[in-house]
């Protein structure tokens, strides 16, 4: 009987385009979500990169992905559009925080609805 000899594995090292935007996006969230605390005009950067990886998980077919950061683009953007007007670079829990401190002081100011 014949043998035919076992080849070594050949990996292709290629990257195609897709797993290059989601490379891309993955970098950009990471740095994105360390820098967020220091301007809104990051936090609102890394709104966008959620929903480019969103876009990038529905197009893999990978819903799930593309759900969450779909979500986490949401709640980033509103925390953006909660923090713009006031350029702080303070966290949502931390503002709210010191907001109760005064309340239960007596210091905050009572909101009005027109």
């Amino acid at each position: 009987s014949s043998t035919v000899p076992l080849k070594p594995a050949v990996h292709n090292w290629r990257m195609d385009a897709l797993t290059a935007y989601d490379l891309v996006a993955l970098i950009l969230l990471v740095v994105f979500f360390v820098l967020d605390q220091r301007a809104p005009r990051f936090l609102l950067a890394f709104a966008g990169v959620c929903l480019a990886w969103s876009i990038y998980g529905f197009v893999r077919f990978a819903w799930i992905i593309g759900a969450l950061q779909l979500m986490g683009a949401a709640v980033a953007f509103r925390r953006w559009y909660d923090r713009r007007d006031r350029g702080t670079g303070l966290p949502a829990a931390v503002a709210f925080r010191r907001w109760f401190d005064r309340r239960d002081r007596g210091l905050a100011q009572p909101t009005t609805t027109n």
